[in-house]
Formats: structure tokens, C-alpha cells, sequence
């Protein structure tokens, strides 16, 4: 496979992963064309007639449902690839992407290799899932909602429904550096990255 003629795109709405992934891909031979940073973007994109062989995709990207948007995907543009990337190792929620139509699943702590690995293996039609995703953080039977304290609980709860911090601490008579302090903690203890992995395992463990 000649992957220097594939055509990849990336949704990230961080900038600085983007360029830095641009840079060591491009020493893989990959050849990055283009950078999205929300899931309409990219649609539009592909209805003006831009077409790409595989997408690398974050979860946690704002204003996108990343559900919605990869079902789209695959209905409209079966051909597509789609890889995903990823803190999240929650065993059903990588099987309910993949039977959504993702290709594969990289960690976001993967070196450079392992991801040049994924997407040749993922553009030769093949599946892959990062080991260190494979199986799950927390046990079949342990609430990982055990692990926050009841405060953390209410900013949980007020995070994904999507208040802003200033609106938390007014809320909760709480200065605004406080609820950064217990969205962090939040996240660690729950394995996310974006507040957009915190509404996955929110939903997936009835939170919502």
C-alpha cells in the first residue's frame, strides 16, 4: 500500500496536537491534508466534495456529537475510515463505537509509532484497538461513582449538563478556581479527558 496517495483528515480542536501530529506523520508518509475542529465542519466539507480515506478523530470534541457523527459517516460515506482517539478504555463503550463503524481506537498516551501502526492497519481494512484499551478501568461490578466525594458528585452533574464554571460556583457558593480544582479531580478519578467523556460514562452508568 502506497499510503503517501491516502488522503487524511483530523478532527481535534486542539491545535497544538494537531501540528504536532501533522509533523511526525508526515515523516511516516503519511500526508495530513486537513484539520477540523468540530463534526459540522467536517460534514460540510465532505458535501462541498472534499473526500478522504481516513479520519482521525477525538472524542471530546465541542458542539459534535460524536455518536450522530460517525452512524452519519458510515450511512453517507461508507467508504470512509474512521479512528478514533482516546483516554476512555470503558470496554462497552469502545464495542458501541465500533459496531457504530469505527475502524479503530488509539490511546492518547500512544507513541508515534503506534499510531503510524493503527492507520496502516486501519487503511488495509483491518481493525484495531490500542492493549491498553482493551480492558476496562473499572471492574464489572464497582461503581466508578463511588470514588467521587458528594461534592464532586453535584459539579459532575452540573458539568455535563454543560454550566460554566461561573455558573457552578454561583450555584454552589463555590469560588470559580474551586470548580477547576474539582473538574479535575473529577476527571483523574473517572479516567476522562474532556467533559465530553465525562457524559459517555455518565451514560453509561445511568448518570443521565
Amino acid at each position: 500500500m502506497n499510503t503517501r496517495k491516502k488522503r487524511l483528515a483530523v478532527l481535534e480542536d486542539h491545535l497544538i496536537v494537531v501540528e504536532g501530529m501533522r509533523h511526525h506523520l508526515e515523516d511516516w508518509g503519511f500526508k495530513v491534508l486537513d484539520h477540523y475542529s468540530c463534526g459540522n465542519d467536517f460534514l460540510n466539507a465532505l458535501k462541498r466534495g472534499e473526500s478522504y480515506d481516513l479520519l482521525i478523530m477525538d472524542l471530546g470534541i465541542p458542539n459534535t456529537n460524536t455518536e450522530n457523527l460517525i452512524v452519519r459517516l458510515r450511512r453517507d460515506y461508507s467508504w470512509l475510515k474512521v479512528l478514533i482517539l482516546t483516554g476512555l478504555s470503558h470496554s462497552s463503550t469502545l464495542t458501541r463505537y465500533m459496531n457504530m463503524g469505527a475502524s479503530g481506537f488509539v490511546g492518547k498516551m500512544a507513541g508515534n509509532d503506534e499510531l503510524a501502526l493503527a492507520i496502516r492497519l486501519v487503511l488495509n481494512g483491518e481493525k484495531y484497538i490500542d492493549s491498553r484499551l482493551s480492558v476496562n478501568n473499572f471492574s464489572h461490578t464497582e461503581d466508578p461513582f463511588e470514588r467521587l466525594t458528594p461534592r464532586e458528585i453535584q459539579v459532575f452533574k452540573l458539568l455535563i449538563l454543560g454550566k460554566s464554571y461561573r455558573d457552578i460556583a454561583v450555584e454552589l457558593f463555590i469560588e470559580v478556581n474551586t470548580v477547576g480544582s474539582f473538574r479535575t479531580r473529577i476527571a483523574r478519578k473517572l479516567g476522562a479527558d474532556s467533559i465530553n467523556d465525562l457524559r459517555l460514562i455518565a451514560a453509561q452508568y445511568g448518570q443521565i
